[in-house]
């Protein structure tokens, strides 16, 4: 069991699973009682023995009798909390439907009437159990997709006492308390840095895709991810009072109101079911005249055919099951009014990374320094390719950090071999230095970083100049290749972008990278500058 900041799934799931054994059991009984009325239909037309067909009615009975008074509790429930509250409910004319075309087979199979409809009623319950099931399926993945973000916190963090860590369950950390992050780790909760120099990835907290850098005193939030060497921190918020829980809280919340399609139905549902009360009331008046077993017929008849489901169901299984469609695409809708009012939106609120961009960054390209030109990397001979990729293979192995998985991610399947180097160190903010068995020193890292070794400013090409992270390769001091890591947009944004154009929509981009950034993509996605909020929180963008 993975602990949550919120128990919400645990009701659920035991509520799901209460209906699927009800299901279940509804089921079995129709299927059963199908048969045996196979047997006693295909006895009128060919004649069936009295005692055999008294034992078939009877053993009907007996099986529909899991079906009524288990599996059909939920709507016997619903109905009579709805009339204590002095609502017509839905489930009012079911169950009504339900006891009296029990009571009316149960009457018939003890005087020997030829008229009994377990099956009927069996079917009924089997059918109405598998809508709900469906409907309660549909709401319980959308729940689940609110609540991946508390699941991505780790079981338990490392607090330190008295110079000691010792490894403590999550529950157990509180505001006050010292704990050790280690590389690559996700922090489990608020707090502030106690060390000198931290990496951290915040793509799931700001969408910034880019590792920021944190030093001594600097807010660090849960949901962060450890990019470099492992750190200390003082915890100022545990569980729902971290900026990750309160944003979790504002999901739910929001997901707890009706949409005004949802509201529309329940009140038509409550006048539907007054209505066919007051009809299901007539028809017994109308053919009691006739017999009471006819106006017992009639009536259960038209409150088997009025049962009004698909009114009372129609909405809510529908919006329930776009949110389901929405979760599983990584999309979280705060609400179901939200939903419908998207059909009128003429004003769009885009976030960047993850929506409209590849929620990672990318190799674009490699351009080689030969005679002051840059020569794309597609133009050279396949030796010197395989040269230039088996340098930065052999540097950037085994290094934790974005640049370094995406350099490895973009180049393995081009060159497999790698050069090895009997020294290597990484500088956090800076590269990675190797020294070659035949002393040749190779660097790879930010342009910054060569400054100080006196690399004389660079005309770059244009490509790598509108780009995020320009990755100087180096020989001795030497450039010798330049790297473009970028973002990339997703298939089909640019297409979405400009039918919302098309239909007078006017759009903004929202992102929680820096300024700069958001300006590059801006100009892909053709969003006008005016138009572009950087360096946003995820409580900003709500």
């Amino acid at each position: 069991y993975r602990p949550h900041l919120f128990q919400l799934t645990a009701k659920s799931d035991g509520t799901l699973r209460s209906l699927l054994i009800r299901l279940g059991i509804a089921g079995a009984c129709a299927g059963n009682t199908m048969l045996i009325a196979v047997s006693l239909y295909q006895g009128y037309f060919t004649g069936i023995e009295q005692h055999f067909e008294v034992f078939l009615r009877w053993m009907s009975l007996v099986i529909t009798l899991p079906s009524v008074f288990f599996a059909a509790t939920p709507f016997y429930q619903a109905a009579w909390a709805g009339l204590r509250f002095g609502r017509l409910h839905i489930d009012l004319p079911i169950s009504l439907g339900i006891v009296f075309g029990f009571t009316a087979s149960c009457y018939n199979t003890a005087v020997g009437s030829a008229h009994v409809y377990f099956d009927s009623v069996c079917m009924l319950i089997f059918l109405l159990l598998i809508g709900r099931f469906l409907q309660l399926k549909a709401l319980h993945r959308a729940r689940e997709a609110a609540e991946l973000m508390p699941s991505l916190l780790p079981l338990t963090a490392k607090r330190i006492e008295s110079n000691v860590t010792k490894e403590v369950l999550l529950s157990g950390i509180s505001p006050g308390d010292r704990i050790l992050v280690g590389p690559g780790e996700v922090v489990p909760v608020d707090g502030t840095l106690e060390g000198k120099h931290a990496e951290l990835d915040l793509s799931f907290i700001s969408g910034e895709s880019r590792a920021i850098e944190r030093t001594h005193g600097d807010s660090v939030f849960a949901g962060s991810r450890n990019l470099g060497l492992e750190f200390s921190m003082k915890v100022l918020a545990v569980s729902h009072q971290t900026r990750l829980g309160k944003l979790l809280t504002v999901v739910q919340d929001a997901a707890q109101h009706k949409a005004q399609v949802v509201k529309l139905t329940d009140r038509l549902t409550g006048y539907f079911v007054s209505a066919v009360l007051f009809f299901a009331s007539l028809t017994f008046a109308i053919w009691i005249g006739d017999s009471f077993e006819a106006a017992l017929d009639h009536t259960l008849a038209f409150l088997v055919v009025t049962c009004p489901c698909a009114l009372g169901l129609a909405a809510p299984v529908a919006l329930s099951v776009a949110l389901a469609r929405a979760a599983s695409k990584n999309m979280i809708i705060r609400s179901e009014e939200a939903l419908q009012k998207l059909a009128e939106a003429r004003l769009f609120f885009f976030d960047k990374t993850g929506t409209l961009t590849q929620p990672g960054l990318d190799l674009n390209n490699i351009w080689l320094r030969q005679a002051s030109e840059w020569i794309p990397f597609g133009e050279l001979n396949p030796d010197l390719q395989n040269k230039i990729i088996a340098v930065v293979r052999g540097l950037e192995a085994e290094i934790e950090h974005p640049h370094a998985e995406i350099l490895r991610q973009s180049l393995a399947g081009n060159n497999h071999s790698e050069v090895r180097f009997k020294k290597r160190r990484f500088l956090h903010g800076k590269g990675v230095e190797g020294e070659a068995s035949n002393g040749e020193i190779w660097r790879i890292g930010s342009l910054g970083w060569y400054r100080e070794f006196g690399v004389e400013e660079l005309n770059m090409p244009a490509q790598v100049s509108e780009n995020f992270s320009p990755l100087l390769l180096t020989l001795n001091q030497r450039p010798i290749a330049i790297m473009g890591i970028g973002e990339v947009l997703k298939v089909g944004s640019k297409e979405l972008l400009k039918l919302l154009r098309n239909n007078g929509s006017e759009i903004h981009l929202l992102s929680g990278d820096r300024i700069n950034r958001v300006v590059v993509a801006a100009k892909l996605l053709g969003i006008e500058e005016n138009r572009l909020h950087g360096e946003l929180l995820p409580e900003d963008k709500a």
